[in-house]
């Protein structure tokens, strides 16, 4: 089976970013799912959570069990994604 150059990279690519992306996070007994319109709120993930390392415009990071994750929030203050850094 012979692959494109193009077909090749596009593999590559998917790799790397459904590798560098997570859909979910534990904060001790508790599962964060990244959910866009549905997921949870800021103010539940800090009841779960407690308070992030850091605080950005429309972000915050974790650092949990030697491992970083973003958290990006809407205007609505919902979750949309977890990203493992």
């Amino acid at each position: 089976m012979k692959l494109s150059t193009a077909t090749v990279v596009l593999l590559i690519t998917a790799t790397w970013s459904t590798s560098a992306h997570s859909t979910s996070m534990r904060c001790g007994p508790h599962l964060i799912h990244g959910g866009g319109r549905h997921g949870p709120t800021d103010f539940e993930i800090l009841r779960k959570c407690g308070e992030p390392s850091e605080r950005r415009a429309k972000s915050w990071i974790y650092r949990i069990s030697g491992r970083k994750y973003e958290l990006r929030f809407n205007g609505n203050r919902i979750l949309l994604s977890i990203r493992q850094l």
